[in-house]
């Protein structure tokens, strides 16, 4: 819960993350010290018989134990090496489970388009990598354990034979025989048990190290969250500023956003434009604090927002994303992002364009969404997804209000009623409207052009329709759509 978003996307933290899961509890690793100190205990009684009689014994058995633990050792590195290509593999295997029975999208995309037997294929070879993985390691093993029960064999016979010396020489009796060939064997077996628990209590120990850090770097984010200085109240008036801001995500030098700059006043109603990648999105990223600005700050009220703790700056913005998200629990909870609320919601509910769907729920704003939690869960269409998350924006009352496509899945009469309720319940906040619908540019104090990552024109509607560039192209291409369709 604490890692950033960048942190979540890159590939090598989410197989950390994989690997800290595999961690042992407490109890299972104080079970292998105990296991190790007992069979220490009794390593103690057997050696002080064997010395008695002929300390070469020790000698022998000290040898194949350093042979065993040279194995161990080398079968140790490559489980670490093993443990990395599996969690990748991991990471692809629930990737294709999740599809298979849990998104709902991708099961209608399977079937409508008729993808099955590929589809399996995705699937086999997952799985024929997972084996191979599997096999290398058993097969690995193989060899080892079958040279290790060649010495022990070897070293069995060979104490076996050098007792039957002494016996026949007079040296010890039958029973001193028994004696000792069963502490030696015991004692061998000890030795090779205690070198198993040790790799074990290693192996154990490597996984508590992926857990631990993982913990360090969450506590860092959230240390690095929490403890700056500066103490952001909700202000009573806002201004935020791009200033020479770059970014490139991580891993990649090619800058998704170039050289921006520019201010959003308080109460300002910006609508940010451009076609696909010209980096709108990425701009709201930045704006939220998902990701850290490759060069340049982001400042709000001259102070930069990374000198603000998350938990402070979070609260001053209220967002509505274009992958928005209804959790499966009920409806009132998906709007107060609370488990506990005694609100009373119908004015959010109205204004979001929801009291006819809801007031005709049997539990009303209490119905579950979806069925994965509760067997009485009701499916949303897109339209009424996308209205809950903007009840939700509503409800957090934020003086800072992001609409990232807002109306992506509503159709025209609902989009221009959303516009409507925005302008009444916007009036006191500072919005950012992001959206490829230019109906909004109109109520717009400011427009941003995007294209490939820079901002190419800024303006009111009016001057960028006189300017005759590229928004005044893309307001043209879609007041004809707009036209068609009336027709």
């Amino acid at each position: 819960m604490n890692l950033s978003l960048s942190e979540l996307e890159c590939t090598t933290e989410r197989d950390n993350i994989r690997l800290a899961g595999d961690a042992a509890g407490t109890i299972e690793l104080c079970e292998i010290i105990r296991k190790i100190i007992q069979n220490f205990i009794t390593l103690i009684g057997l050696v002080s018989i064997i010395c008695k009689l002929n300390i070469d014994f020790l000698f022998i058995l000290i040898v194949l134990l350093i042979v065993k633990i040279i194995f161990t050792y080398i079968n140790y590195k490559k489980n670490i090496e093993l443990r990395r290509l599996s969690a990748q593999n991991d990471r692809t295997g629930n990737y294709l489970t999740n599809l298979c029975y849990f998104n709902q999208g991708a099961a209608k995309e399977i079937r409508v388009n008729c993808i099955q037997s590929w589809f399996l294929i995705k699937v086999k070879n997952f799985r024929q990598k997972m084996v191979k993985l599997q096999y290398k390691e058993f097969r690995r093993n193989l060899i080892f354990d079958s040279i290790n029960a060649i010495l022990f064999a070897i070293s069995s016979f060979f104490i076996l034979w050098i007792l039957s010396v002494y016996y026949l020489d007079n040296v010890i009796s039958i029973a001193d025989f028994t004696l000792y060939f069963t502490t030696i064997s015991t004692l061998n077996t000890t030795l090779w048990r205690i070198t198993d628990l040790i790799a074990q209590y290693h192996k154990q120990l490597e996984k508590a190290a992926d857990y631990k850090n993982l913990k360090k770097l969450t506590e860092k984010n959230k240390e690095n969250s929490l403890s700056n200085k500066i103490f952001c109240t909700p202000p009573s008036t806002i201004e935020i500023c791009f200033s020479n801001v770059w970014f490139a995500y991580p891993g990649s030098k090619d800058y998704v956003l170039r050289d921006i700059n520019i201010i959003i006043k308080n109460r300002e109603k910006l609508v940010v434009v451009g076609y696909n990648g010209a980096g709108k999105s990425t701009f709201i990223k930045l704006l939220c604090k998902f990701y850290y600005p490759t060069k340049g700050k982001i400042t709000l009220n001259g102070v930069n927002i990374w000198d603000i703790p998350n938990e402070q700056y979070n609260k001053i913005i209220g967002a509505v994303f274009q992958d928005f998200v209804t959790f499966a629990f009920t409806i009132s909870e998906n709007i107060s992002m609370s488990e506990n609320n005694d609100d009373d919601l119908s004015d959010i509910i109205s204004r979001a364009d929801l009291a006819d769907f809801i007031n005709k729920l049997p539990s009303r704003d209490q119905t579950y969404i979806s069925k994965k939690y509760s067997s009485e869960g009701i499916e949303l269409s897109g339209g009424q997804g996308q209205k809950i998350a903007l009840a939700r924006a509503l409800y957090k009352n934020a003086p800072i209000l992001i609409l990232d496509e807002p109306t992506a899945s509503l159709d025209l009469k609902s989009e221009c009623e959303l516009y409507e309720n925005f302008i009444k319940t916007s009036i006191d906040k500072t919005s950012i409207f992001i959206s490829h619908r230019l109906a909004a540019s109109q109520i717009a104090d400011h427009i941003a052009v995007f294209s490939s990552g820079e901002i190419v024109e800024y303006g009111t509607h009016k001057e960028l329709i006189d300017k005759n560039g590229l928004y005044a192209e893309m307001f043209e291409k879609q007041s004809k759509l707009y036209t068609q369709n009336e027709v």
